[in-house]
């Protein structure tokens, strides 16, 4: 188990389901954009 699973699980135990299921889901949403972000800027230059 990786060291961001143990940190997301003591997350959720912490403050909850609901409140680690919002932290996933804005994490991951943050990561693409940014990823999607700095790839495109990447191919059009």
């Amino acid at each position: 188990m990786s060291f961001a699973t143990k940190r997301k699980l003591l997350y959720v135990f912490k403050y909850g389901f609901s409140k680690g299921i919002l932290r996933v889901y804005n994490a991951v949403t943050a990561h693409e954009t940014l990823l999607c972000y700095f790839m495109s800027k990447a191919k059009c230059s």
